[in-house]
């Protein structure tokens, strides 16, 4: 036997005097009507056909904080309240309270995609240290309903817990973007490995990401490029860079010919700016005599 409550509203009435305290759950993906079974754990939309869980102690805390909200008086946040909370301080820069207004939304609902996405931009658990954003990504990847939910997901750990690079960022985004839908799980994997790796190891990733991508070669560039410091002129005859600072010109090279038009404006714009760099300046400037 089957119930429909319509309109996927799970009420739950809890009377004292003439008070009433109400809770209203409402389905995320279309608004459709829900059909429960007997057991009430399970729902299934009847427009989206989705198979919803029922969550025992998302009810109970709902219950609980409508009790002392209507019944006795006394205030305690909920979900959106908490969300907004977390903006709030977001905005302020104040990144330890938004992380621990996500995490008591995590307590209310564990299995909340976005609350666990705020989580881990946040830190995640600040006690386990920087790479404690780790676990807290994993598990809003794998709550993450929707292609674009995951994307979303990857993104964010790209720009926050990545170097803060452009140009890596994009060769990841784009990696990711571009790579098979059956394989963005394995792509979303092999980057959260990283976090905490040095700049090198990083910068190869994005290489075999996206391997004639002028992006992650540029990047590859930059992060060798300390090799090149203070280099000079070599040669009786013809002056050339020495091997070291000639692999890294190439990189850069290689990197500028597979840009468009505006990529390459904005390589020229680096070169032009290291060559002003007294340590570097024997190395852009024979790059720049390349791509002028």
């Amino acid at each position: 036997m089957f119930l429909n409550w319509g309109i996927f509203q799970y009420l739950i009435k809890i009377i004292k005097g003439d008070k009433v305290a109400l809770i209203e759950l409402t389905c995320k993906q279309c608004g459709g009507d829900i059909v429960l079974d007997d057991s009430q754990e399970f729902g299934y939309c009847e427009y989206c056909h989705s198979k919803i869980m029922i969550q025992e102690e998302k009810i109970i805390n709902n219950i609980t904080q409508n009790i002392t909200k209507h019944v006795y008086g006394i205030e305690s946040k909920d979900v959106d309240e908490l969300f907004n909370e977390a903006n709030q301080y977001l905005n302020l820069r104040d990144i330890r309270n938004a992380n621990t207004a996500y995490k008591k939304i995590i307590n209310i609902d564990p299995n909340l995609w976005s609350a666990w996405l705020g989580y881990a931009s946040t830190g995640g658990d600040f006690r386990d240290g920087y790479l404690s954003c780790v676990p807290a990504y994993r598990k809003a990847y794998n709550l993450a309903y929707t292609p674009e939910q995951k994307k979303k997901t990857f993104n964010s750990l790209v720009n926050v817990f990545l170097p803060g690079d452009s140009h890596l960022q994009k060769a990841l985004l784009e990696g990711y973007e571009q790579t098979p839908t059956f394989q963005k799980d394995q792509v979303f994997d092999t980057v959260l490995k990283v976090v905490g790796c040095d700049e090198t190891d990083i910068a190869h990733l994005a290489i075999d990401l996206m391997p004639n991508y002028w992006a992650s070669l540029f990047y590859l560039a930059k992060v060798r490029k300390v090799r090149a410091r203070w280099t000079q002129l070599e040669g009786l005859f013809k002056k050339r860079l020495n091997p070291s600072a000639e692999e890294v010109k190439q990189l850069f090279l290689k990197a500028y010919n597979l840009g468009t038009t505006s990529d390459k404006n904005e390589m020229i714009n680096y070169f032009n700016k290291m060559a002003k760099d007294d340590s570097y300046k024997v190395l852009f400037t024979e790059i720049l005599k390349d791509v002028k």
